[in-house]
Formats: structure tokens, sequence, C-alpha cells
């Protein structure tokens, strides 16, 4: 439970930071290509 509880905002963080990650990646790649 407090395991869940202390992951759970970072999670959300981490969820945030990875889509931002793919979206800069498309532009990226689609950019190159």
């Amino acid at each position: 439970m407090f395991f869940q509880d202390n992951a759970t905002p970072q999670m959300e963080g981490l969820e945030e930071l990875h889509n931002n990650i793919m979206f800069y990646l498309a532009i990226i790649l689609f950019a190159v290509t």
C-alpha cells in the first residue's frame, strides 16, 4: 500500500514524460525521413 501510494505520482509524471518523448521522437523521425 505504501509503495503503491508513493509510486502513483511518479508513474503519472513518467507517463507524461514518455508521451512527450514519443511526440518529439515522431517529429524528429518525420523530419529526418
